[in-house]
C-alpha cells in the first residue's frame, strides 16, 4: 500500500510538472506572439511615419511661402547633454562629412504624430561633379513611440518619454529627390498643356548651325535640353554636353539631352552633332527609321536620351520620363493665395496713408517683398483659330504703328524696372490710377508711420532691393539692368515679362536673377535703344494712309527731341569676356550710330548729343540734311556716324552703364533748321545683349520680337548693280540684313511650348547670321556669321563659389537654390527605402 501511494505521488508530481512545463511554453509563446505583434505594429508605424515625413516635406516645398528654400528648423541637440536621447545621432548638429562619431549625420528635425514620429532632413548640396546634387534631397526616418523633444515649448527634451522609443535599429528610412527643373537646362520645353504634337527646335535656313553651348568667352559651355514630349530637330544643330568620370571610371553624364518621347528629324537636311566636354562624339540618330525603331540609336553613353524603354545600340539605358513643371501661380491649399502674392502683398505692415486711414504698406511698395498692383498693364491674347482677336504673337511680328507699336518701336503696357548695381531699383509706373491721371508714388516716414504721396516723384521712384529678394507684378514687367554682386533676385509677373536690353550680373558667380512669367518671356529687340518709359512720341506714316515706313517727327519744340537710352552688354568674344570698349575700331571709332532719316518740307539741320555733350560732326556742331526742295516727298538717307568710348562726348564703355542719345533741331546761325526732321530707324552697333538669367514662361513661350528691317528699301540689296544715292555710307546694311547685334541667353530658358517654327525663323532671320562685313564696305563686323545663342549657366543648377561654398545659405548655414523662393516641380523623381 505504501509503495502504491508513493508511486501515485510521483505520478501526480510528474503530471503537475508536465502541466507546468506546457503552461510555461504556452505563456512563452503567447508572450512572444504579443511581442511580435507589438514589434510588427511598431514596424508598421515606423514605415508609415517615414512615408508621412516624405509627404510633409514634399508638400512644404511645393506649397509653402519659401518654396525651394523651405527647410525645417533643425533640433541641433547637444550630444553631451542629450546622450540618452534615443534619436541623438540624428538630432545633433549636422556634420556634412564623416567623423569619429559616424557622420555625415545630424541636422534632422523631429515631428510627432500619434504614437510615432518622423525625423526629416531637407538638404541641397550642389556639386558640379554630381548630377544628383542639383536636386533637393529629402531624408525621412520613421520611428515608433512618443518622444517629446521640446517639452512644453522649452526647447529641451523630456527624458521621461525616452522609454517610449524602441531600439535604434527599429526604424524605417526613406530618401526622395525633389527637382526644381527650370534651373537645369539651356532649354526646357515643359509642355505644361500636355499637347501631343511634336515640338521643334532649330532653324530651317542658313549655312551655319544653331549652337547650343560651345566655346564662348574662353570657356567650354554646354547646352543641355529637356523636352516633355516628342522633339523634331530642324536644320543643323550642335549640342555641347558634359560628363565627369565616376569612381569606377565610367562616364557620368551631367548635362544631357533628355526627351520624354521620340526624337525626330524634319528632313534630310536636319543634323544634330553631339559634343562631350568639347569633343565631337558623333551625329545623333533619330528614334525611328522608316517607321520602325532605329536599331542604331545611341545615347553616347547616356548623354543623348529619348523616351523609349529599351537600351541603345551599346546597351545603355535611354528611357526619359516626363518631369512636371513648377507653377508660378501655385496657390496655398488653405488660403487660396499664390506664393508670390503672399511674399509681397502680404509682407507689409499697417501704416497711415497721408495721416488718414490705415492701409497695408505693401500695396505702396513697402514690404519684405516688392508688390506692384499694375492690373491695367495687361494684354489680351486673342485666338485666331475661329476668326477671333489678333494673338499677341501676330502683334509682335506685325509692325503697324497701331496699339503698342510706335513706328519701329514696340512699347507694351507694363511697369518699367531698371535694376541698378548699387542694390536699387528704378521703377516707372506707366499705368494710370484714373483716366488721364498718372501714378504717384509714396514715401514712407518711419517716425510717423506715414505713407506720404510725392507728386514731385510722379510715376518714377528708386527703391532698395526688397528684403526677401522677391518682386511681383500683377501686370506686365519691362526689365533691364545689372544685378549687384552678392545679390539674388526673383522677379515674377502674373502676365508677361519684356526684356528690353541686357540683364547682367555684376559678379558672374554671386549675382543671380530669375524672371518668372505666367505667360510669355519676350525679348523686345525694338527697345535695345529704348524710348523713355512715359514718352509721348508720335510716329507718322510717311507715305500716308497708315502705310509703312513710319517716322518720328522732331520740330522746333525741345519737347519733341528724340531721346533714347541703352546699356551695352559684355562682348561675348569667343576667347574672353570683354568690355564693349574693346570692340575693334574702324571708320573713326569702335562703335557707330546707324541712322535712317530725312528732312520734312525744307532742309533740316540737327544736333546730336551723346550723354549730354554735343557730337562733333567733323568740326561742326550740326549736321545739315540734304535739301528736300526738289523732292516730291522725303527721301530717307542711310548714314553712319562713328562713336568713341570714354564718356561724354563719347559713350560709356563699361557693360551695364547707361548711355543717352538725343537728337534735336539746330536753331542758331546760318545753318539753322528750316524744316522738321524725320527719324525712321536708329541703332548703335556693334552691340551685345546678354540675358544672364533664368527665364520661365509658364503658359506661353520664349519670343524674340523680330522688328522691322533696319533698311526698309527692298531695292537696296546685294544683287543690285549699285546702291541707291541716299545710302551715304557703304557700311549701312542692305535690306534684309541683320544688324551687328548679338543676343546671348547665358542662363536657362523654360517654356510651355516653343513659338511656331515660322515665327522662330522670322526672328532668326533678323537676329542670326550676322554678315561678315558691314553693308558693301570692307569693314568686318564684330560678330561675323553669329547671332542668337543659347548657353547654359551652371551657376543656376550648381550655385557655388569656386571653393565649393554655397552662394546662398539660410540662418543655419544650409545651402539654398540660386535665387529666393523658387517654385519646385510637383514631382518626386525618386523615393526609395534605404533600411529598416
Amino acid at each position: 500500500m505504501r509503495s502504491n501511494r508513493g508511486q501515485s505521488l510521483i505520478i501526480a508530481l510528474s503530471v503537475m510538472f508536465i502541466v507546468m512545463f506546457i503552461g510555461t511554453i504556452f505563456v512563452t509563446l503567447v508572450t512572444r506572439n504579443l511581442s511580435a505583434a507589438v514589434r510588427s505594429g511598431d514596424v508598421l508605424i515606423a514605415r508609415q511615419m517615414a512615408e508621412a515625413g516624405i509627404r510633409y516635406a514634399d508638400s512644404m516645398l511645393t506649397y509653402s511661402d519659401e518654396g525651394a528654400d523651405w527647410r525645417p528648423e533643425p533640433a541641433n541637440l547637444d550630444p553631451a547633454a542629450n546622450a540618452k536621447h534615443p534619436d541623438i545621432q540624428w538630432l545633433q548638429p549636422y556634420e556634412p562629412t564623416p567623423s569619429a562619431t559616424g557622420g555625415p549625420t545630424g541636422g534632422f528635425s523631429s515631428f510627432t504624430s500619434g504614437n510615432g514620429r518622423f525625423l526629416i532632413r531637407v538638404s541641397y548640396n550642389p556639386d558640379p561633379s554630381d548630377p544628383m546634387s542639383r536636386y533637393i534631397k529629402i531624408e525621412s526616418i520613421g520611428r515608433a513611440g512618443f518622444v517629446d523633444s521640446n517639452f512644453q515649448g522649452s526647447g529641451v527634451p523630456d527624458p521621461t518619454t525616452y522609454a517610449n522609443s524602441g531600439p535604434v535599429r527599429l526604424r524605417h528610412e526613406l530618401t526622395a529627390y525633389k527637382p526644381i527643373g527650370i534651373t537645369d537646362y539651356a532649354r526646357f520645353v515643359t509642355n505644361k498643356s500636355k499637347r501631343t504634337e511634336a515640338v521643334s527646335l532649330g532653324k530651317a535656313f542658313g549655312p551655319k548651325p544653331l549652337v547650343w553651348g560651345g566655346t564662348i568667352i574662353g570657356q567650354e559651355r554646354t547646352g543641355p535640353i529637356r523636352v516633355n514630349g516628342n522633339l523634331v530637330w530642324r536644320g543643323k544643330n550642335e549640342v555641347y554636353l558634359r560628363s565627369v568620370q565616376s569612381q569606377n571610371g565610367a562616364r557620368l553624364p551631367v548635362d544631357r539631352v533628355e526627351v520624354a518621347g521620340e526624337i525626330l528629324e524634319s528632313g534630310p537636311d536636319a543634323e544634330v552633332l553631339v559634343f562631350n566636354n568639347g569633343v565631337l562624339e558623333g551625329r545623333a540618330e533619330p528614334t525611328r527609321r522608316g517607321g520602325a525603331l532605329n536599331p542604331d540609336f545611341t545615347t553616347f553613353q547616356g548623354l543623348y536620351r529619348d523616351g523609349v524603354d529599351r537600351p541603345d545600340v551599346a546597351g545603355f539605358g535611354r528611357a526619359v520620363k516626363r518631369l512636371e513643371p513648377p507653377l508660378v501661380d501655385q496657390e496655398d491649399p488653405s488660403s487660396g493665395v499664390s506664393r508670390y502674392r503672399r511674399l509681397t502683398l502680404y509682407s507689409g505692415f499697417s501704416a497711415r496713408l497721408n495721416g488718414g486711414r490705415y492701409v497695408n504698406s505693401a500695396q505702396y511698395g513697402y514690404g519684405d517683398g516688392l508688390y506692384i498692383d499694375n492690373r491695367r498693364d495687361v494684354q489680351q491674347d486673342g485666338s485666331s483659330v475661329f476668326g477671333g482677336a489678333q494673338t499677341l504673337l501676330d502683334e509682335w511680328v506685325t509692325p503697324n504703328n497701331r496699339g503698342s507699336w510706335k513706328g519701329a518701336f514696340y512699347v507694351p503696357p507694363g511697369v518699367v524696372i531698371r535694376i541698378n548695381p548699387d542694390e536699387t531699383l528704378t521703377i516707372t509706373r506707366t499705368d494710370a490710377v484714373r483716366r488721364g491721371q498718372k501714378y504717384v508714388w509714396h514715401t514712407y516716414d518711419a517716425a510717423s508711420n506715414n505713407l506720404i504721396p510725392q507728386p514731385g516723384l510722379g510715376p518714377t521712384i528708386t527703391l532698395p532691393y526688397p528684403r526677401n529678394g522677391v518682386i511681383f507684378a500683377e501686370g506686365n514687367i519691362r526689365i533691364s539692368g545689372m544685378v549687384a554682386a552678392d545679390r539674388q533676385l526673383t522677379v515674377v509677373s502674373n502676365e508677361n515679362i519684356y526684356i528690353e536690353g541686357s540683364i547682367l550680373k555684376q559678379d558672374m558667380v554671386t549675382s543671380a536673377i530669375s524672371l518668372l512669367a505666367r505667360k510669355y518671356i519676350v525679348v523686345n529687340t525694338t527697345q535695345f535703344l529704348s524710348l523713355p518709359p512715359l514718352t509721348s512720341a508720335l510716329f507718322e506714316s510717311v507715305p500716308g494712309g497708315g502705310r509703312p515706313p513710319y517716322a518720328y517727327r522732331v520740330t522746333t519744340s525741345p519737347a519733341s527731341n528724340f531721346v533714347a537710352d541703352f546699356s551695352p552688354g559684355y562682348w561675348y568674344d569667343r576667347n574672353s569676356l570683354r568690355q564693349p570698349s574693346a570692340y575693334p575700331s574702324w571708320g573713326g571709332g569702335p562703335a557707330h550710330l546707324f541712322i535712317r532719316h530725312a528732312s520734312s518740307g525744307a532742309t533740316a539741320s540737327i544736333n546730336l548729343f551723346i550723354n549730354g555733350a554735343a557730337y562733333d560732326f567733323g568740326g561742326a556742331p550740326n549736321y545739315l540734311m540734304p535739301s528736300t526742295e526738289t523732292q516730291y516727298g522725303p527721301i530717307f538717307e542711310g548714314q553712319v556716324f562713328p562713336l568713341d568710348f570714354g564718356g561724354p562726348p563719347g559713350l560709356f564703355g563699361t557693360a551695364g552703364q547707361w548711355n543717352r542719345i538725343e537728337i534735336g533741331l539746330h536753331q542758331t546761325g546760318l545753318e539753322q533748321s528750316r524744316g522738321d526732321y524725320l527719324l525712321e530707324a536708329i541703332a548703335v552697333v556693334p552691340m551685345d545683349v546678354n540675358i544672364q538669367a533664368l527665364c520661365y514662361a509658364q503658359e506661353g513661350s520664349l519670343f524674340i520680337i523680330p522688328g522691322p528691317w533696319f533698311n526698309s528699301n527692298p531695292a537696296d540689296n546685294p544683287s543690285a548693280p549699285a546702291r541707291p544715292p541716299e545710302i551715304k555710307n557703304p557700311a549701312f546694311p542692305f535690306y534684309g540684313e541683320p544688324l551687328d547685334i548679338k543676343i546671348t541667353f547665358d542662363g536657362a530658358v523654360a517654356e510651355n511650348l516653343p513659338a511656331p517654327p515660322a515665327l522662330v525663323d522670322e526672328w532668326m532671320r533678323h537676329w542670326s547670321n550676322i554678315p561678315v562685313r558691314y553693308g558693301s564696305s570692307n569693314e568686318r563686323t564684330a560678330h561675323p556669321e553669329d547671332g542668337v545663342t543659347f548657353v547654359y549657366d551652371p551657376q543656376l543648377g550648381f550655385p557655388v563659389r569656386p571653393d565649393g561654398t554655397p552662394i546662398r545659405r539660410d540662418a543655419y548655414g544650409r545651402a539654398l537654390p540660386v535665387t529666393p523662393r523658387l517654385p519646385v516641380s510637383p514631382d518626386l523623381i525618386y523615393v526609395g527605402r534605404l533600411s529598416s
